[in-house]
């Protein structure tokens, strides 16, 4: 299937979750991905904030949990800088003061910028497929941002959903994931890194 397609069904998906299978699959995601990662392999997670309304997995718990595993670990979280379509990082720390934006997603209520390079990139997704392509909303946030940094981070996708054949109507610039977790299962994907990242 195509993405216009794929959006429209996993976006159908979600909306019929309920808050409590949210929460519940949110809950095995985090078990499957701290079971299959050593956090402390990473200097800094950059991780996207969940949007409520749409159902998405609560990245909290994850953000939680590399406090209490690692707490030297710096977490970036992302901000639409405006009038532009690209996103820039933020230090979250426990500070923080977060509201939610138009858009339905926390953000930080004085975001200050920071230069650091994140070696661990947690994606939001609304289907994956068997090769590690992902889609998103369509506006292509996420692309721009890999493609704009300077190292190349372990990209790690989270999906309430297991993956589809292959999807359609890959562009250049679209970039696979290294693994993505589910509630039950992890999906590995062989992109050629030669990264020490400790994966079980």
């Amino acid at each position: 299937m195509n993405k216009q397609e794929l959006r429209y069904i996993y976006l159908s998906k979600r909306k019929k979750l309920s808050k409590e299978e949210c929460r519940e699959k949110s809950l095995l995601i985090a078990n499957t991905f701290f079971n299959s990662i050593d956090i402390r392999t990473f200097s800094v997670v950059h991780l996207f904030l969940p949007i409520a309304n749409h159902n998405e997995p609560d990245t909290f718990l994850l953000i939680d949990a590399i406090r209490q595993r690692s707490p030297e670990t710096k977490i970036l979280i992302p901000v639409t800088e405006p009038g532009t379509k690209l996103l820039k990082n933020v230090l979250l720390t426990k500070e923080t003061i977060l509201k939610v934006n138009k858009w339905g997603i926390p953000e930080p209520e004085h975001p200050e910028y920071t230069s650091l390079q994140p070696d661990l990139v947690v994606l939001p997704l609304l289907a994956f497929d068997k090769r590690g392509y992902r889609i998103g909303y369509g506006k292509g946030f996420y692309d721009r941002y890999l493609a704009s940094l300077k190292v190349n981070p372990y990209k790690a996708g989270i999906s309430f959903f297991q993956p589809v054949e292959i999807i359609e109507g890959i562009d250049p610039y679209d970039i696979p994931m290294d693994i993505c977790f589910c509630p039950k299962e992890v999906y590995r994907f062989d992109n050629k890194r030669s990264d020490d990242v400790m994966v079980y």
